[in-house]
């Protein structure tokens, strides 16, 4: 009689672990562009979860790191929720943006970085200023 009982306590602990499991199916899928809309590859990509405070305000807690390929994309796997991703390039001014992700769902993300105008971006552009002769 334990035995039936314990097997029973096993087969629902498992059954209930399994669905907290199958939230990690929500996708996240993003890229990153200049203005213009040129891909910016290995940008720095940090995701952190969102909670609303209950008096107001909000709460980050940092979930993951990727760094975006060639083509300026990356991707990730996260349980369902509300997540806000920060991308930052040299050169460029940091961008965020807040996404809510709901169960087994895709959700694509376009981060546009906007030149920094005290940082010249690397191998793009002559970083001194001409002096204007008085």
């Amino acid at each position: 009689m334990a035995c039936k009982r314990s097997l029973g306590c096993v087969v629902f602990l498992l059954a209930f672990m399994s669905v907290g499991w199958g939230d990690q199916d929500c996708k996240i899928t993003g890229r990153v562009v200049d203005p213009a809309g040129a891909i910016v590859p290995n940008t720095s990509i940090v995701v952190y979860t969102w909670n609303q405070a209950p008096l107001g305000g909000f709460t980050l807690r940092e979930v993951g790191r990727f760094v975006t390929d060639n083509l300026g994309e990356f991707h990730g796997s996260f349980a369902a929720g509300s997540y806000e991703i920060l991308a930052a390039n040299h050169g460029f001014l940091p961008t965020a943006a807040r996404v809510k992700l709901t169960s087994a769902a895709t959700t694509t993300v376009s981060l546009q970085l906007r030149q920094d105008p005290s940082q010249p971006i690397e191998g793009c552009c002559d970083a001194t200023v001409p002096t204007v002769p008085n």
